[in-house]
């Protein structure tokens, strides 16, 4: 019995000990495919990094098509993934359609990775960089550091693809009436999109 309690244990070491920050490039999208049932998509992430490296909480968030429809919607699967292991994630459909062509916004830890499936790659890591929410974890007030004049619009998801609150013109949130969770925030500028995602906790 010991040797099986060391054994956990040991696994929980190297797991928490092994964790480190990967960035939207070691992600590859290998494939995407509706199910049988035509219920769920089934995309297939491959995380690109060394095999001691472990993230937390991976799931797709919304599946957005050219349009600027969203085709799907999904939640946390996973407690992790370590890497060169892949995962396939089942977001729901809401809309069928077999050819999917548009955004996958996948979201690990407290960040998000925009893939595009025109070259199946990470789309626009450089507009990843430039935008700071805080704090994260937010309690009461996120705030970002993009000037509230030069944001057109900032749209929040929660994790089941619902638009939780929009507003213009502003660079803070008040949060604290929200339930605690996860969050997918997309923000408009002159500069172009920027997603970036956070969580509430009270």
């Amino acid at each position: 019995m010991k040797k099986y309690i060391y054994i956990t244990l040991g696994i929980m070491y190297i797991a928490l000990n092994s964790y480190a920050q990967v960035s939207c490039d070691n992600f590859v999208v290998q494939q995407i495919q509706m199910d049988a049932n035509q219920e769920n998509w089934e995309v297939t992430i491959f995380l690109d990094a060394d095999s001691s490296v472990f993230i937390n909480y991976p799931f797709i968030a919304l599946m957005v098509n050219t349009t600027g429809d969203t085709v799907a919607q999904g939640n946390l699967e996973y407690f992790g993934q370590f890497g060169q292991t892949a995962n396939v994630f089942h977001p729901t459909v809401t809309t069928v359609d077999n050819a999917f062509e548009g955004d996958i916004y996948f979201v690990y830890d407290e960040d998000t990775c925009v893939f595009n499936t025109a070259s199946l790659s990470v789309d626009h890591p450089q507009h990843l960089a430039p935008l700071i929410a805080y704090p994260n974890p937010a309690t009461d007030v996120l705030k970002c550091n993009i000037q509230a004049h030069e944001v057109d619009q900032w749209v929040v998801f929660d994790v089941h693809g619902r638009c939780v609150h929009q507003q213009t013109r502003t660079n803070e949130i008040a949060v604290a009436q929200w339930p605690m969770g996860i969050y997918v925030s997309r923000i408009k500028t002159s500069q172009g999109l920027f997603y970036h995602s956070f969580q509430v906790i009270h």
